[in-house]
Parts: C-alpha cells; sequence; structure tokens
C-alpha cells in the first residue's frame, strides 16, 4: 500500500492534517470540532509514543508573555469575561497553542518539516477545492432562489458563496489555498498537471469574488498580479506549450482587471442586464464598488469608527489601566455599534491588547509579531514562498478583524512555526 500506517501517523502527515482541520474550521462550521479531534488525537500519539519533550526556546518567553497578559486582562475585567463569546472562543485557542508547540518540540526536523511543506499543499488545495464547489452551488442556489437551512447562522443567511457567519475569515480560507495551488501549478512537471490546476484555480478565484468580502477581491487581485510577474519570469526558456498555458492563465489575470475597471467606470462593456436584477450579484457589486478611489472612505469607516471608540475609552482611563490595561469590558461598550447587541471589538489585535492589557502587554505583543518577522526574513530562503504568502496574508486580515493574536488559529500555526525555523539546521529545498 502507498499509504502505510506508519505514514499515516507520521509527523509531517499528522501536522498537515491539523493545518487542513484548522483553515476548514474557519471557512465552514463543520470543521471547527474536527481541529480539536486531530490535535487532542495526535498529540495522545505522541504521548503514548513517548514523544512530547521540552525544548529550550527563546520565543517561548515572548509567547507566554503575549498569553499571560491576555490572562491578566480577563483578571482586570470588572464582570465574568466568560459572557463575551469572543473571550471563550480565544482560550480554546488558546489550549490549542499549547498543545500544538508540545507536538512541534516532539516531532519536528528538518527533513519532516520539508515533507510537510509538500503534503499540507496538496490536502489543503483538495479539501478547499471541494469546499469551493460546494459554495458555488450555494451561490448558484441563490440565484434561483433557493436557501439551505444548513447555511443559516444566527437567524442569519449566510452571504453568496460564503459557507460560515464571516465572509472575511471565509474568503481568508480561500485565498491561502489559492496561495498552495499557484505553488504546485508553478511547481507542475507536466501540462497535463498544470491544466488541472488550473480548476481549483478558477473555482476558488470564483468563489472569494462571489463571497462579497472587499479584502478578498483586492489581495485576491495583488496575489494574481505577483502569479504573472513570476509566471513572466519563469516562462524564459520554456518550451512553446508551457509559456502558451502561461500566457492563457496570464489572459485570465487582464481579463479580471478589465471587469474590474469596467464596473468601477459604469462603462457596461459586459451584458449583465439579466444577473444586474438579481439581489445577490447586486449587492457584491455594490460591495466591490465601495473599494474604489472616491467611496474608499466609507468602506474604510466602519474600521475607524472602532479605532476611535478605542482611542476614546483609553482617553477616559486612569494612568494605572493605560499601563495595565483595564480588561475585556470594551466588548460590551462596543456592542453598542452593532445592529443586534452582538459582541463586538476593535477589529485590530493591536488596538484591542492597548485595552485588555495596556501599553506594557502590547509592547511585548508588538516586540513577539517583529521577532516573527525578523525570523520570516532571515529564513526566507529556506522554506517555500508560499508560506511567507499565507503568513502575510493572515496578518494583513488579524489587522482588520482580530480580536487578540488568539483570534485565528491559523496566525498562531504560523507564528509558532515560522519561530521554530531556527532549530532546523539543514536548508528545506522545495
Amino acid at each position: 500500500m502507498t499509504f502505510s500506517l506508519k505514514k499515516i501517523l507520521s509527523f509531517e502527515f499528522g501536522i498537515s492534517l491539523i493545518l487542513i482541520a484548522t483553515i476548514w474550521g474557519m471557512s465552514s462550521p463543520e470543521g471547527i470540532g474536527i481541529v480539536y479531534i486531530f490535535l487532542l488525537g495526535y498529540f495522545g500519539l505522541l504521548l503514548a509514543k513517548k514523544k512530547i519533550v521540552i525544548r529550550s526556546n527563546p520565543f517561548l518567553i515572548w509567547f507566554f508573555l503575549t498569553m499571560f497578559f491576555y490572562m491578566w486582562g480577563l483578571l482586570a475585567t470588572t464582570g465574568s469575561p466568560f459572557e463575551y463569546r469572543v473571550v471563550k472562543s480565544d482560550l480554546y485557542v488558546i489550549m490549542w497553542s499549547i498543545l500544538f508547540m508540545f507536538i512541534l518540540w516532539g516531532g519536528i526536523n528538518e527533513r519532516n518539516l520539508e515533507r510537510f511543506v509538500q503534503i499540507n499543499k496538496k490536502i489543503t488545495v483538495c479539501v478547499m477545492f471541494a469546499l469551493s464547489l460546494v459554495g458555488l452551488f450555494k451561490y448558484y442556489s441563490l440565484l434561483k432562489g433557493v436557501y439551505y437551512p444548513t447555511f443559516y447562522f444566527d437567524g442569519r443567511y449566510a452571504y453568496g458563496s460564503v459557507l460560515s457567519s464571516d465572509m472575511s475569515m471565509f474568503s481568508l480560507c480561500m485565498i491561502i489555498a489559492l496561495v498552495m495551488c499557484l505553488s504546485l501549478f508553478y511547481r507542475a512537471k507536466t501540462t497535463f498537471q498544470r491544466f488541472v490546476y488550473l480548476i481549483p484555480i478558477t473555482t476558488l478565484t470564483l468563489t472569494v469574488f462571489l463571497s462579497g468580502s472587499r479584502r478578498g477581491f483586492i489581495l485576491t487581485i495583488i496575489l494574481f498580479f505577483i502569479a504573472g510577474l513570476i509566471a513572466i519570469k519563469n516562462s524564459i526558456n520554456r518550451k512553446k506549450v508551457v509559456r502558451v498555458i502561461i500566457f492563457l492563465y496570464f489572459a485570465i489575470f487582464i481579463g479580471l482587471i478589465v471587469y474590474t475597471v469596467d464596473i468601477f467606470t459604469g462603462l457596461n462593456l459586459f451584458n449583465l442586464t439579466e444577473l444586474s436584477n438579481v439581489n445577490q450579484f447586486k449587492y457584491a457589486i455594490s460591495r466591490f464598488l465601495t473599494i474604489s478611489p472616491d467611496q474608499i472612505g466609507e468602506s474604510f469607516s466602519s474600521r475607524s469608527v472602532r479605532w476611535e471608540l478605542a482611542f476614546d475609552l483609553i482617553k477616559e482611563s486612569s494612568v494605572f489601566n493605560i499601563v495595565f490595561g483595564s480588561g475585556f469590558d470594551y466588548i460590551g461598550d462596543y456592542r453598542a455599534l452593532t445592529i443586534d447587541s452582538i459582541d463586538d471589538y476593535p477589529h485590530n489585535f493591536f488596538v484591542s491588547s492597548l485595552l485588555y492589557s495596556g501599553l506594557l502587554g502590547t509592547v511585548f505583543l508588538f516586540l513577539m509579531v517583529i521577532r516573527t518577522f525578523k525570523t520570516l526574513f532571515k529564513y526566507r530562503k529556506i522554506i517555500d514562498f508560499h508560506l511567507i504568502l499565507v503568513y502575510l496574508t493572515t496578518f494583513s486580515f488579524m489587522s482588520l478583524s482580530g480580536n487578540s493574536i488568539f483570534s485565528y488559529k491559523l496566525f498562531v500555526f504560523l507564528t509558532i512555526l515560522i519561530n521554530f525555523l531556527p532549530y532546523i539546521k539543514r536548508k528545506i529545498i522545495v
């Protein structure tokens, strides 16, 4: 058998399953429980094999200090912090991250990390490709007026191609899979493989665009631009057939740019009369129009209002609370900004840190993030380029959506993995 039990239970396969379960859980509610099953199952397996060990790693000091100041914020909260759903979610991620670090300690080495880089791309692309097909089918059903009970969240139906309650998080997962698929596309050895990878590239791109996420739309355009530049660079000394494929791929990117310009300028070069009368399609267009130059301020206003409220709360705080924070009471203050009085926050993990852990906690958080970027830059030549893009993409979403560094499991996963790179001696050739 190609997949022996030993291979399935190997470190690289186990970590790949944890990663895809993490991404799956962010894009669809069905995957939320899967990640904890995989994590606890694999942790138990390593524990039984006595491979759970603790090794010296300076990064742990920064990480546990960040965790300590989060816990300090819990103690500083006037009421019960556990009444806030976002806090309970963060606590689950904190427990998840501790177990994940034990797993890395016990099994990581230069060889299996290299295999992990390759395996996780294929598994992630396969799973997210399947979910993108589900998302596109759901969008098609919406155009026909068909709704499915599975996609109702808190009384609201998930918009467009989105399969969860958060369109931004959903689009992030699709973009990550798109990055990995593009990496596989460029490393494909045959023309047939490249044609095959164009299929998920197309479905993932459409799913992002139809999700209604403005950040997803912008980052996808940027990603295609980067991919186009790489395609031009790699096309030198290639066979003619490969050049044609790259040309067609780049032409798709140009077509998307032209279509976007057509929407923003109102030239109506494309006949979309029938679709323009469908509410789902009209809403998607209206979302994209808000990122045009004359409306960019309006599209960013929801974040600026939240940040202004945060600094107003800081101005009203005592010197002690400014330095040490005042806990998570601010979540209650932010409920007034929402229609249904649900949990809300500044949507920037640095700003939130200023509120719950003060200047002191934010300084340690900032230094840890800087350390991560320095490590990523220093070891950029020994890891796959797609991992760098995945981290930068996730960081950009965290900066506009996260309440804390523990808001996204994926961000914690990548932060821990990157900071373990200095302990990988042999260069990873991918």
